[in-house]
């Protein structure tokens, strides 16, 4: 009897011999079946799929072919890309997905292609590719130009009046004094108002309000508190994470230049230009120089699979992901979604990707990490600081490069064996089955793994002792030594190269007189030039709507990081266009932008809600309230226990090496009583605070914060040392200012007297305004409670109150 294989080379054989007039019933009886039963599900008519681009159940769909043209060359094995997918020889496109074809079926798609790939198929059709419209796509209002080049003479609140006007709203009344300078404070440093702030200022008379509001934005706390908004674009931490957790020494370089910048009020669109490009920008100076370089770590501080073997494709993710940032930070569009094929929603085409890629590939980001065994991690671009700063680091690099060398050799075999460990792929001695052997066994690899552990420690801090001593030097990138422009990928896939498309912008975006990218640099300079162009129609835009939303709690854009046509629509879009006119026409001043909006009416107005006509609060009738964030409430505690440390610090990750997730919660002790945007940011491990109150992702652009009200939140300010430890601490300072202490004995009108003073000052201590006549009642009866009916107060009686009033909303949420 014959086999099926033996079949199916019987047929073969007989066919090389047979007329080609039987290729069409060979087509039919054979690989038409196939294709029906392992292909159709995706790639047919009838199924409604066309993965790629691509059918299969016509001639037309072959011949055509999907994303990456033709699928078959009749005759020609090599170049049909049919056959090599169903081969497995393209990494990441293997067909089918789920498994590889026999080898029989592969010998009859294989003698199919080489006798000419007859299908007598003749009434089929390709699939219906929808072609891009560019001119359509700018007729999307994000992609129109800006609706004049001059300010109109409306007002911040003749346009927001005028939609309440027209939708027959009230706006609520103007916030208490005490309300806004809180919420001034926070919005504007993120701190509490300074204490007796609210004796010194009349907030109803308006210069006095102004005076309040110049002086805040003169504060070193503004670029702090704003600064920290900007990291949340630039994803900002102090190591690595993925595959393997590095620090990154000199991230904060980056992390204070920003701070800086934005105190000193840098024009936003030289901010910008300097992140993108600035290694390529002109500098009067060595000083200038420098920050120019430190400003481009924004393209560098991605989370990236350093040990990735397949060096291309970790260019690939690294530009990716360089890309992404770019297109929601300052473009409000998710360019990565056009990194696989045509954007789905926007007029955003595959090669618009990959001609922004060329750019980036034209970077160097990653070099290869000195002295590394083969195939080891990649590193990041490192640039020298100070007068012959590259040409000192590359002295110091040639002259310590057998330290360097020896210490990174130390260092991946103690990782290696650390992860074999990890793994159960480190070979153990032989055990039997007895429970004593089996301890034994499991010592051991405790045993190893502490010695393991332990080598990388030392390596790692042989490293460590290298980079002090190295000179300063910043995370920057450079130019690549190969300018080249960039082959799309098919579906995003390294090894599946298309077309090669010169380097350029957006084509939706594009306007007259736009920058031309020099045939012999990168185009990052001309990218930076075009992105802060006022002809642009999307950054000022952006920005502008992420200041509102940090003013408003809202955007006038809802959806903040994505002005596409799957994001929301402006609620107030004449007010979002005279907004960007006016922060264009200001030289893109920040803080002017910032004083003009908090001096509006609408920005002060109370959170009371007058109508419900308009639940979302869209027209904005009312204010809205917020939680503090995470770091206000770190800093609002040390603040009001007067141990808050002002000013910036430099790397305190220095002598702390990270090697390892075991010892990664030594991070979490490295704090000092600075602020906590100056604190250590680990990927992967975060402070419990932080964990709880919705910090920012530090893996990717957040211009929107998540929002969450949970139980654990309010067990934290129940049972975390942190928050006891302040409440003592604050308690006992407002308990010191009387005289009601545990060792006084008082009258009972003495004693209600100080009791009454001191919750109307704990109520100003903590949350900045005297309590209602509720409150204070509430608080009264709860301190006399505590006391047990004697007249003196304890530390701890007020620590309990403080942390009581700590744990309410009142604390918590910004009105």
């Amino acid at each position: 009897m014959f086999s099926r294989h033996s079949l199916t080379v019987a047929i073969l054989l007989s066919l090389s011999t047979t007329a080609c007039t039987d290729d069409a019933a060979f087509f039919r009886d054979y690989v038409e079946p196939l294709l029906q039963k392992n292909c159709y599900d995706c790639h047919s008519h009838v199924s409604g799929e066309a993965s790629g681009g691509l059918v299969l159940d016509s001639k037309a769909g072959w011949s055509v072919g999907g994303d990456s043209g033709p699928a078959i060359v009749p005759a020609e094995l090599d170049k049909s890309l049919l056959w090599r997918l169903v081969n497995y020889e393209v990494p990441g496109l293997e067909m089918p997905p789920d498994g590889k074809l026999p080898e029989n079926d592969r010998a009859l798609i294989k003698k199919w292609i080489e006798s000419g790939a007859v299908d007598p198929r003749e009434d089929g059709r390709a699939a219906e590719r929808k072609k891009i419209d560019i001119e359509a796509g700018r007729q999307w209002w994000a992609f129109k130009p800006l609706s004049s080049r001059h300010p109109s003479n409306s007002s911040i609140d003749d346009h927001i009046n005028t939609g309440l006007d027209d939708a027959g709203l009230q706006p609520s009344v103007r916030a208490d004094a005490s309300i806004l300078l809180r919420r001034l404070s926070y919005d504007l440093t993120g701190l509490p108002p300074e204490p007796n702030t609210t004796s010194r200022f009349d907030l109803s008379n308006e210069d006095q309000y102004a005076h309040c509001v110049d002086l805040l934005l003169a504060s070193d706390g503004f670029g702090e508190k704003w600064g920290r908004h900007w990291l949340d674009l630039a994803r900002y931490a102090d190591s690595n994470g993925s595959s393997f957790n590095v620090p990154f020494h000199d991230a904060w370089r980056y992390r204070n230049w920003v701070i800086d910048a934005l105190n000193r009020n840098m024009p936003i669109d030289e901010f910008i230009r300097k992140q993108l490009a600035g290694d390529l920008l002109p500098a009067d100076s060595d000083a200038e120089r420098d920050e120019n370089l430190i400003a481009t770590g924004y393209l560098l501080l991605g989370s990236k699979v350093l040990g990735t073997f397949d060096k291309e494709q970790l260019a690939l993710d690294v530009i990716d992901e360089q890309i992404d940032t770019i297109g929601k930070s300052l473009l409000g569009l998710t360019l990565g979604c056009a990194r696989c094929h045509d954007h789905k929603f926007d007029p955003l085409p595959h090669a618009d990707y990959y001609a922004l890629a060329g750019i980036f590939a034209s970077t160097s980001t990653l070099v290869d990490r000195i002295g590394g065994p083969k195939d080891d991690e990649s590193d990041w671009e490192r640039r020298g600081l100070g007068p012959g700063g590259d040409e000192k680091l590359s002295a110091f690099l040639k002259d310590n490069r057998y330290r360097w060398v020896k210490a990174v050799g130390k260092r991946f075999q103690a990782k290696k064996k650390l992860d074999d460990l990890s793994a159960g792929d480190f070979p153990l001695p032989k055990t039997t089955s007895t429970h004593h052997d089996q301890d034994g066994s499991v010592e051991e690899l405790r045993r190893l793994r502490v010695a393991a552990t332990e080598e990388l420690r030392e390596a790692e801090q042989k490293l460590a002792e290298l980079l002090a001593e190295m000179p300063p030097h910043a995370m920057a990138v450079r130019e690549a030594n190969v300018i080249t422009d960039e082959q799309i990928r098919i579906r995003g896939v390294a090894s599946s190269k298309g077309e090669r498309v010169p380097r350029g912008f957006l084509q939706v975006a594009a306007y007259e007189g736009q920058p031309e990218i020099p045939v012999d640099q990168s185009g990052r300079l001309e990218l930076a030039q075009w992105i802060t162009s006022p002809h642009n129609p999307l950054t000022a835009r952006v920005f502008v709507n992420r200041v509102w939303k940090h003013l408003f709690r809202e955007g006038l854009v809802r959806s903040v990081d994505n002005f596409g046509t799957m994001g929301d629509q402006p609620s107030h879009p004449e007010l979002l266009d005279d907004l960007a006119v006016r922060f264009i026409a200001s030289g893109w001043d920040l803080k002017r932008l910032v004083r003009a909006i908090v001096l509006s009416d609408a920005y002060c107005r109370s959170v009371d809600v007058s109508d419900l006509k308009d639940p979302e609060n869209r027209l904005l009738a009312h204010q809205n309230r917020r939680r503090l964030e995470a770091e206000e409430i770190r800093d609002s505690l040390l603040f009001l226990r007067g141990e808050l440390k002002r000013g910036p610090n430099e790397d305190m990750l220095r002598t702390l090496p990270i090697g390892d997730a075991s010892n990664l919660g030594e991070y979490l002790n490295i704090q000092d009583n600075r602020r906590t945007v100056y604190q250590p940011v680990i990927r992967t491990v975060e402070p419990a605070l932080l964990q709880l109150f919705d910090a920012a992702s530090n893996t990717m652009v957040t211009g929107a914060r998540p929002r969450t009200i949970v139980a654990p939140q309010s067990l934290y300010f129940l049972n975390s040392d942190f928050v006891q430890a302040s409440a003592e601490t604050i308690g006992s300072q407002v308990l010191a200012r009387y005289s009601a202490s545990e060792k006084t004995s008082l009258e009972p009108s003495e004693y209600l007297k100080v009791l009454d003073d001191l919750v109307v000052d704990v109520m100003k201590t903590l949350v900045s305004r005297e309590p209602t006549t509720q409150e204070k009642q509430l608080l009264q009866d709860y301190i006399q409670a505590q006391a047990d009916g004697e007249p003196g107060l304890t530390s701890h009686d007020m620590l309990k109150v403080c942390q009581a009033i700590l744990g309410s909303t009142q604390f918590q949420f910004l009105d």
